[in-house]
């Protein structure tokens, strides 16, 4: 994919509110401390730095699949539902999705509307 100087900055955008929902929804759900030690415990033990994230969605979505098993459904649908708030879009349930996949789709749908908003703006 080919990223327009205006795409880049969508996001880069898109990921600096990504990784704020992921932080508030981890410790809305867990506690704050639980949040921080998941947090540190992906970055010394599994590499993953809290700033990758954004970028390596699935590989986190796997490693909390990991740590927290099944409840690991409930802290993704907050997380996105935190996401969806914060971009002001609506959240919609779609069958066959999972944490990425959603993250993935809004991803998509804030970049491509954020194009159109720019287009219209510099006409």
């Amino acid at each position: 994919m080919v990223f327009t100087r205006a795409s880049r900055k969508a996001q880069n955008q898109f990921d600096k509110v990504l990784l704020g929902s992921i932080e508030e929804g981890l410790k809305r759900v867990l506690g704050e401390a639980a949040a921080e030690m998941i947090l540190l415990h992906f970055e010394r033990s599994k590499g993953l730095k809290r700033e990758e994230i954004p970028r390596r969605i699935e590989f986190f979505a796997d490693l909390l699949r990991c740590v927290l098993g099944i409840s690991s459904i409930l802290v993704g649908n907050f997380i996105v539902r935190t996401l969806c708030s914060k971009l002001g879009l609506e959240f919609q349930s779609k069958e066959g999705y999972d944490f990425a996949a959603y993250i993935e789709d809004v991803r998509n749908n804030f970049v491509a509307s954020e194009g159109r908003n720019r287009s219209v703006e510099e006409r």
